[in-house]
């Protein structure tokens, strides 16, 4: 069966450990399993009741009148909530269960729905993206089985997204998005070329696991003005030899290089090179020369 660290608790829910361990000793709504040197262990069923607890915190109750109401009374009280934002933290809360129980078939329902309810460009910024973060799939933190079956339907939704993308007003800018050789997880760069092309940027999708040379002959055939790639987590920049070919075939295009944590950039300078967290890709200096 599935266990959780308390620091997993602590990035599904926003809780700080502390305020967890807390709760657990003050109102034993926990009782985690602990290993030989005393480390906390949580289950599924803990990990859905946090999630539900923070959910009604988040809506006005008191963490004290919930730690004596029965867990089938917290659900009952959860299937009330209406307004919309409450609606989207569930569905999120909703995605992380399906994921670490591999309900596949539920997760897509869930997402259908939301795409219904309020949109792609809403599913995927407001619960896709938030979903993502807490479980750390945009980091390369989780490898398990369950996290491909859950990047699995993510990525069809963005590649959906993306295909239903048509801005009222076109740039003339264009974007080459590519993973380097070697690289196969998408999902962000996705995601990046979801934006850009919600901001009417016309995007080229060259994708994953790109050799050099196949990037090289492409760039000299489109000539794109900005070059987008991203590097997982603590990863150096290990690109710096586009960096004498963009100089004397493209000097004119921007090499963007997006992480979702810090990156650790060269020490050295390099010219048209841009270091974002991929939050920032629709306000990032790339974009604001356009």
């Amino acid at each position: 069966m599935k266990k959780f660290s308390i620091k997993q608790l602590e990035n599904f829910s926003e809780v700080k450990a502390h305020t967890i361990r807390i709760w657990e000793k003050r109102y034993r709504i926990f009782q985690p399993d602990r290993s030989k040197g005393n480390i906390r262990h949580y289950s599924l069923n803990d990990v859905k009741l946090l999630l539900n607890l923070v959910l009604l915190i988040k809506n006005g109750a008191k963490i004290s009148e919930l730690a004596r109401t029965e867990t089938s009374a917290i659900d009952q009280k959860i299937k009330l909530l209406t307004a919309d934002q409450a609606r989207r933290n569930k569905a999120v809360s909703e995605l992380i269960i399906c994921m670490f129980s591999i309900d596949v078939e539920q997760l897509e329902d869930i997402l259908d729905s939301c795409i219904l309810s309020w949109d792609v460009d809403i599913t995927i910024r407001e619960l896709i993206i938030p979903f993502l973060e807490k479980v750390q799939l945009l980091s390369y933190k989780d490898s398990s089985s369950e996290a491909h079956f859950a990047v699995t339907a993510i990525r069809r939704k963005l590649i959906l997204g993306l295909e239903r993308v048509n801005p009222s007003t076109w740039m003339t800018k264009s974007a080459l998005l590519f993973l380097g050789e070697g690289e196969h997880y998408d999902l962000l760069l996705l995601y990046m070329a979801y934006i850009l092309k919600m901001k009417g940027m016309r995007v080229l999708y060259m994708g994953t696991n790109i050799p050099r040379e196949n990037l090289k002959k492409i760039l000299t055939v489109k000539k794109p003005d900005f070059l987008y790639t991203y590097i997982p987590h603590k990863q150096k920049f290990k690109m710096q030899e586009l960096i004498p070919f963009l100089d004397e075939h493209l000097p004119d295009t921007t090499f963007v290089v997006a992480g979702c944590e810090k990156i650790v950039s060269p020490k050295e300078s390099l010219r048209n090179v841009k270091f974002i967290h991929y939050k920032d890709v629709d306000n990032s200096l790339g974009l604001q020369s356009i």
